[in-house]
């Protein structure tokens, strides 16, 4: 396994391994120990790939981090099975030899991966087409990688790429909730599981 140090001071050095950043010094943490993050699968970053490519031209300049998240995320009573966001300064300045551009990542898109792994494929493009469309790049700008909050656009958009099934987000936060919650059996009702 290759390792880089990516960032030191004088108690601890980060390394970058092929799928985590090691602090290393007194004590060596693994990053999977620290946060529920963890990179996804080969699967679902060329899922990633062929949504942009086919809904996102715009985005294929943009260099994206992809992670999984193993927690339960809840935002206005929903479950956030996948969200786009951007990375502050210092996130920038620890993954601008990782992201190969020398700048770090322009966007982070962080997918439930207890919910997605259950998915229907076509649920999963989905999930990743609607935090997408939270992108918004402006080339003439300092700082031309922006997120949009939700709007009438957003939601168009949303419409005619999911123009043949209308109820998909009810049915993945169905989904959602088996998993986050799921009903137990009670030996003495039957019933109780429906």
């Amino acid at each position: 396994m290759g390792c880089e140090t990516i960032a030191e001071n004088k108690e601890t050095i980060f390394v970058m391994t092929e799928t985590k950043i090691l602090a290393t010094g007194r004590n060596v943490v693994p990053m999977d120990i620290l946060t529920p993050f963890s990179p996804v699968n080969y699967d679902t970053k060329q899922l990633v790939e062929r949504v942009i490519k086919e809904h996102f031209r715009y985005l294929e300049t943009a260099s994206i981090e992809i992670l999984f998240d193993q927690k339960k995320r809840k935002s206005n009573g929903n479950y956030v099975l996948a969200s786009l966001k951007r990375p502050d300064d210092l996130t920038k300045f620890f993954t601008s030899k990782i992201a190969n551009n020398g700048q770090g990542y322009d966007y982070i898109l962080i997918i439930d991966e207890n919910v997605f792994d259950v998915l229907e494929y076509q649920d999963k493009l989905s999930i990743i087409r609607f935090a997408l469309q939270h992108a918004d790049i402006d080339l003439e700008s300092d700082t031309p990688y922006k997120l949009r909050k939700p709007d009438i656009q957003t939601f168009s958009e949303e419409l005619k790429d999911n123009n043949t099934d209308f109820t998909w987000m009810m049915r993945v936060q169905v989904v959602a909730e088996s998993i986050y919650n799921p009903k137990e059996e009670d030996p003495y009702n039957p019933t109780a599981m429906n």
